[in-house]
């Protein structure tokens, strides 16, 4: 039997221990008009159903005709067994076809509360829903509301190992008489297919209100930005959701223009996520508040303005100096200048930037600080959208750009003071009324702001802006202070070096008549907080070529343009040779003719024998412009292939040197007739190193050292290589042509090496390392085996595995680190200089066996009962099925799954892969005989007598001993045991009803009035009333204060012992109790009165001891409670001398209650064994003012027979 939970105010209880601990000892406060209320639990929705409502939900229960009514778009007849997908057992399938909408209405016969619709789905090739909208029309009106639609993104999916189960989850609705399901995109195959839609099943959804929960998104600041709430997988969302515990929830926070995101805070004030976007499991009431910053505030224009300056500019009419950028005017523009200005008039690039800057004013005598961390641009204004012969919104558009600060205190920046914030391309997804392109990036504490284009949207000639702000920050504690950069570049001889940004070819952007004041954007300062890309950059003095940048004297990069992190400690220093100095190198062109060519010289296409001037290989290193090679435009052999070019089939042509040279260009000239017909465009460069000059390498001996693009014109065009390479072989090629042309010449090509660095070249190395872990695993290919040392070189690697194996990943292996990293895609490229420093390893497994699983691997049974099923799964298999077989039939049979007892023992069920019969798995059955019912038919007829004993235990206890006696009534072998544990639990958790009695055969029951709220009737008998109540219930009694004999009321008495002299009393039920009213000529001395009882409830394994007290209200009340002794105390100390059990004696414990009220009840819980054995008596400790008193209750024992 259970007791009842505390409601209102949760008392806590002080312990109080001294002496030996005794374990679990808890109490639980109901002072005076505290009340208690049932722990009952939720209602279960116990009925079998082909599709279970999940989380805490329940499926309505709906009948077809009685309770809804099902159409379709197609008007499809629906009936209890046709296209029911409501049907319990699922088998009901619903399929029709329409054009245009597609939908399933449910209207049913009394408005529901929804929360959400289960569709499932088999494997159909056409028809299951891909994108499903939930509507919904609420009682009273005629408007449907969406309340759900698949995000694209989470669009539904048609598995073919046997369908799918999809939610669709919603805020909770009531009232509701249709529901609507929308079938927006279904899965299809061939256009004749779009309109079919099939469902197997599907369930409504509703919430009860013990599983509902609320979450709610709120706000900050509404003009900062919005928060909504959702089911993930939906596009409809709201402020509020109400869902069921269990289901997850998305949160989403939208910035507006002015807002920063902070963080989701919840009702603690802490931040749960700093995400926008932010998914949780609800388990209880959620509000979440998304916090936004008023983070950004536009700078004043008009001091922008002021202290606007660019390195170019233009005046003529509205094409004006930077000013322009910052006057509120779309359409007059800071325009480059092209003819009436100063400053560049040559296309913006990365060798000729353009820059507009500005600054914020003077405070203090000082620059301004500002913390900035936003810039809008706009290039022209909307009346420019349909200008004659131009771009229109995108003419003169910026497209790459960096943004540069600096900080100083006094005047303008110098050279060094300037540090990156942020390199990018400006957006050209531009509209009439949508051409304001935003830039954020991280705030920086700066006076000055500098935009710098490095290219032209479409490679336009001039760059312009029509507007440009600045947003401060508003916070700025988010601003990054400008630090002095830690690496170091030292200036070489015969050249300069400098640290630029990104993308620069210069080191001199300054333009002393644009900007007489400002300097060069030379970069000597960095942001804190995340290292960010800048650039050195090396300009070799006239006559000398930049070599390489050094660390520690060895080189790092043979690249002028080299990026390294802001973080970088190094000291860099650049390396400048004299300027090349070319000597052509003699190819040998020995025994070459119109149909031969030298055994040094080939190609894969030529036009031999030679027609007119076209020829073999030969003729472009013949020495004469009059003749020139070209691909084959005859009959193509398997030596010599069709002349047609493409970068799947391109044209080669190669030449050796019979010894090694150290190549550093090389020049080609297409044929001298034809009117440019045939000129290369696209060129790759390989080279050789062969360890016998005079042999003809094969494709993998060669290395690609430099990829281009030619130009198209007639004269001889340098390829300088990036560095010169010992080779003995150069393969020229070509993978496109200009014009059209499918076909390629070349009336020269020239080979030279560089005779004033002959001592710095490159050599021809294997790549780095790549192996597989197990070559029976599976193998690694690569597209080239050999690579230029100390010049980047690109390399595609790619894992095969074996049959029945599978690639796992790459391992890259960094040999001077130890550091070891990872890569999941199959095929990787990388890029490398040098072949030492990593190794690639590509890791193979096998596939997975087959592999068969049984969903019970033991089951018990009993002779006569009904079959049960197992069910086997494959994986890995083609074929699923398997054989079924028993090791013994006069215990247990199998056929297809379904195995029947037979007779008691045990056998062993196995089911064998049809696929794989060395695969299998198998099920221990134990049959018994069929079990004795002796002991529950004896729990069923006890069960009969107590559920119908209305004055001995409480209608709602009974209530539910009556559940379990109906589903147990008509039992079965397999549940025998099931119901004898649940009948005797129901048994033990009947709440036993108390006899209350008041008054006897002497008193005038008209001067009594009796209530006990919800707990008890009260009843009438005689003299009497009395009410049937459970433990603890709550009793309010009220006496006259004269009876009809003239006698005052002295006080309500129980056994002789006065408990409240109050007409007004209520107390708590702790037994069988007869209160009487006591009428006299005077009324009686204060009196203290004490009782005590003992209560067990099962269900908490929990032992209660239940104090009352009455303490007349002259007294003040200083402490009460429980004093416990266990079995030990009682017999050693307290048995034959129970005077001496009170407060610290011997082996006791006492449990104080927090309240001091002169009456009322208080329970202290015990955890103990049923059967264990305890002694307890109440306690209150009370004072006149002047002395203080404890009185003690009767001892009480536990246990006790009722």
């Amino acid at each position: 039997m259970k007791l009842k939970k505390i409601l209102a105010q949760s008392l806590a209880v002080a312990m109080v221990l001294s002496s030996v601990p005794v374990t679990n000892f808890t109490a639980l406060a109901a002072e005076d008009t505290v009340a208690y209320a049932s722990d009952d639990a939720s209602t279960v929705d116990a009925t079998a159903d082909a599709l279970p409502a999940p989380y805490g939900y329940k499926n309505l229960q709906l009948t077809v005709k009685k309770d809804v009514e099902i159409t379709t778009s197609a008007n499809t007849e629906i009936t209890e067994s046709s296209g029911n997908v409501l049907a319990a057992n699922g088998d009901s399938l619903l399929q029709f076809s329409n054009s245009g909408d597609k939908w399933i209405n449910f209207h049913f016969s009394e408005a529901k509360k929804v929360s959400g619709l289960l569709y499932k789905n088999r494997y159909q090739t056409n028809g299951p829903v891909k994108i499903a909208r939930v509507d919904v029309k609420k009682q009273g009106s005629d408007a449907y509301v969406t309340v759900y639609q698949t995000e694209t993104a989470s669009a539904w999916a048609n598995p073919t190992n046997g369908g799918a189960v999809h939610e669709a989850l919603f805020n909770t609705v009531s009232d509701v008489t249709d529901v609507k399901f929308y079938a927006v995109a279904t899965h299809y195959s061939g256009e004749g297919n779009r309109d079919t839609v099939k469902a197997d099943v599907m369930r409504i959804l509703t919430t009860e209100d013990d599983s509902a929960v609320t979450a709610t998104a709120l706000t900050s600041d509404e003009n900062s930005g919005t928060a909504t709430v959702s089911i993930p997988d939906s596009t409809v969302s709201g402020t509020t959701m109400s869902v069921s515990k269990g289901v997850t929830v998305k949160y989403q926070a939208k910035e507006a223009d002015a807002g920063k995101f902070a963080g989701w805070r919840d009702e603690t004030g802490r931040i749960v996520s700093n995400d926008a976007t932010y998914t949780t499991t609800v388990s209880d009431n959620i509000t979440l508040t998304s916090v936004f910053k008023d983070y950004y505030e536009r700078i004043d224009q008009s001091v922008l303005k002021e202290n606007a300056k660019d390195n170019s500019h233009d005046t003529s009419g509205n094409d004006q100096p930077a000013r322009a950028a910052f006057d509120g005017n779309n359409d007059t523009l800071w325009h480059q200048n092209w003819g009436n200005g100063v400053g560049s008039t040559v296309k913006p690039s990365a060798s000729n930037p353009i820059w507009i800057q500005t600054s914020f004013g003077t405070e203090n005598g000082e620059n301004k600080v500002e913390t900035v961390g936003r810039l809008t641009y706009r290039g022209r204004p909307d009346s420019y959208a349909n200008h004659a012969q131009t771009k229109g919104l995108w003419s003169t558009r910026i497209s790459d750009y960096v943004i540069l600060a600096a900080n100083v205190a006094h005047g303008s920046p110098k050279a060094g003071d300037w540090a990156v914030v942020q390199t990018g391309t400006m957006p050209s997804d531009i509209a009439v009324g949508n051409a304001v392109s935003e830039v954020e990036f991280a705030p920086v504490n700066a006076t000055h702001i500098r935009l710098v284009c490095l290219s032209t949207y479409d490679n336009d000639n001039y760059v312009c802006a029509g507007e440009i702000n600045l947003y401060r920050v508003t916070d700025s504690t988010y601003g990054a202070d400008l630090m002095d950069l830690n690496v170091t570049v030292n200036q070489g001889e015969n050249g300069n070096a400098a640290i630029v940004a990104p993308g620069y070819q210069t080191l001199n952007d300054a333009n002393k008549a644009a900007a007489p004041d400002e300097s060069a954007s030379v970069i000597g300062k960095y942001m804190l907080g995340k290292p960010r890309k800048i650039q050195l950059l090396a300009v070799p003095a006239s006559r000398y070529a930049f070599a390489s940048w050094k660390v520690n004297n060895a080189i790092v990069s043979k690249e002028a343009a080299y990026l390294i992190d802001t973080d970088s400690t190094e000291t860099y220093q650049p390396e400048f040779t004299q300027a090349a100095n070319y000597v052509e190198i003699t190819i040998p062109t020995d025994g070459g003719n119109s149909e031969t060519n030298p055994s040094n010289i080939r190609t894969n296409s030529e036009t031999k024998p030679a027609d007119g001037r076209d020829g073999p290989a030969y003729y472009a290193f013949d020495n004469s412009e009059d003749t020139h090679w070209h691909s084959n435009w005859k009959p193509a052999t398997p030596e010599n292939k069709d002349g047609k070019i493409s970068v799947t089939g391109p044209i080669w042509i190669e030449a050796g040197f019979n010894a090694v040279k150290k190549v550093a260009k090389i020049t080609y000239k297409p044929r001298t007739n034809g009117n440019g017909a045939c000129r290369a465009k696209g060129y790759e460069v390989l080279v050789a190193h062969m360890a016998n000059p005079t042999d003809q390498p094969e494709d993998a001996d060669f290395a690609l050292v430099k990829t281009g693009v030619l130009g198209n014109n007639a004269g001889p065009q340098d390829i300088i290589l990036p560095t010169p390479v010992a080779a003995t072989h150069v393969r020229l090629k070509f993978t496109s042509s200009y014009d059209g042309q499918t076909y390629v010449s070349a009336s020269k090509i020239g080979m030279f090496e560089d005779s004033a660095n002959a001592d710095k070249y490159a050599d021809i190395v294997d790549i780095p390392k790549v192996t597989s872990n197990d070559t029976t695993l599976g193998t690694v290919e690569t597209s080239n085996q050999k690579m230029v040392d100390k010049i980047d070189n690109s390399i595609t690697m790619t894992a095969k595995p074996a049959a029945d194996c599978h690639f796992v990943k790459w391992l890259i292996t960094d040999n001077e680190t130890k550091e070891v990293s990872e890569k999941s895609a199959k095929s990787i490229t990388e890029t490398v200089n040098n072949n030492t420093r990593y190794a690639y390893t590509a890791m193979f497994a096998k596939d997975a066996e087959v592999n068969v699983n049984l969903d019970q691997t033991y089951v018990t049974m009993y002779v006569g009962d009904n079959a049960q099923t197992l069910v086997a799964t494959v994986t890995n298999a083609t074929n699923e099925s398997v054989t079924w077989s028993t090791d013994d039939e006069q215990v247990a049979t199998v056929n297809d799954g379904i195995v029947t007892a037979v007779g008691a023992g045990e056998a062993t069920i196995t089911a064998t892969s049809v696929q794989d019969e060395t695969k299998k798995a198998t099920c221990t059955v134990v049959v018994n005989a069929a079990p004795s019912t002796g002991a529950l038919d004896t729990l069923l007829a006890e069960a009969s007598e107590k559920m119908n004993s209305t004055t001995a235990y409480t209608a709602e206890s009974r209530s539910k001993l009556a559940e379990v006696y109906k589903k147990y009534v008509k039992y079965t072998n397999e549940n025998i045991t099931e119901a004898e544990k649940n009948l005797r639990t129901a048994l033990d958790n009947l709440e036993a009803l108390y006899r209350v009695q008041i008054g006897d055969e002497f008193t005038d029951i008209s001067n009594v009035t009796v209530s006990a709220g919800d707990d008890g009737e009260v009843h009438t008998d005689g003299k009497t009333k009395f009410v049937y109540i459970p433990l603890i219930g709550k009793v309010t009694v009220k006496a006259s204060e004269t009876d009809s004999d003239g006698y005052q009321f002295a006080g309500w008495t129980m056994k002789g012992k006065i408990l409240s002299t109050s007409t007004s009393y209520t107390f708590y039920v702790t037994g069988e109790m007869n209160i009487i009213p006591k009428y006299q000529e005077e009324k009686p001395a204060p009196e203290i009165s004490l009782f005590c009882s003992t209560k067990y409830n099962t269900a908490a394994g929990k032992l209660s001891f239940i104090a009352k007290r009455s303490v007349d209200k002259i007294y003040t009340v200083v402490e009460h409670g429980v004093i416990i002794t266990d079995k030990t105390g009682w017999d050693n100390y307290y048995k034959n001398n129970k005077t001496a059990m009170i407060k610290g004696a011997t082996r006791t414990r006492k449990s104080v209650a927090k309240g001091t009220a002169n009456i009322g009840t208080y329970e202290a819980k015990l955890k103990a064994g049923k059967n264990e054995e305890w002694h307890g008596r109440s306690y209150v400790t009370y004072t006149d003012g002047y002395k203080t008193y404890t009185e003690y209750s009767e001892i009480v024992d536990y246990p006790v027979s009722k």
